[in-house]
């Protein structure tokens, strides 16, 4: 499951060093996603193509590969492909599978829907930036917020925050 991290800046120079600052960081590794908002809406949702087509991209074309290699092997084994070597044969049939594996996949993953932000949307007014990371993992996404609100930031989904007071006001 994805951990979403958003975090407010007052200015457009703060935000984009905030979002130069973690995608150079130690923290970019483990992030799935970073993107950089100004205020920009449709359908009272950020612009933002949240998609995981990159990682259902690469489990699917593995899957494909490893499932390929293994009925190349059993097609082989039956005598189907008798005049061809067998590494001939798992190697093709794992490319083609982890091929056609990988295009299925990028097209599944491109279907997820995005993220609403609807906690952004009270705190992001003209001249105001949001960043928006995507974690596998809520510790690595709690230490990306650590990270940017020590860089000036607010977490928007917290509004019971005192920084959220003092940017509001």
């Amino acid at each position: 499951m994805p951990h979403y991290v958003c975090v407010i800046f007052d200015d457009l120079s703060r935000g984009r060093a905030a979002y130069q600052a973690l995608s150079s960081s130690t923290l970019a590794i483990d992030m799935d996603d970073v993107h950089l908002h100004y205020r920009e809406l449709r359908d009272d949702k950020l612009s933002w193509s949240q998609t995981r087509s990159r990682n259902w991209t690469a489990w699917s074309g593995a899957v494909g590969v490893v499932v390929g290699m293994i009925l190349g092997g059993i097609a082989w084994r039956a005598g189907a492909l008798d005049e061809v070597p067998l590494l001939f044969v798992v190697a093709l049939a794992g490319l083609l599978c982890g091929v056609f594996g990988a295009l299925g996949g990028m097209l599944l993953g491109s279907t997820l829907p995005a993220k609403p932000l609807a906690d952004a949307l009270p705190l992001l007014e003209p001249g105001r930036v949001a960043i928006v990371a995507e974690f596998d993992h809520d510790a690595e996404a709690r230490a990306a917020e650590d990270f940017l609100m020590n860089r000036g930031g607010v977490v928007c989904n917290k509004p019971e925050s005192m920084f959220s007071r003092r940017l509001a006001s």
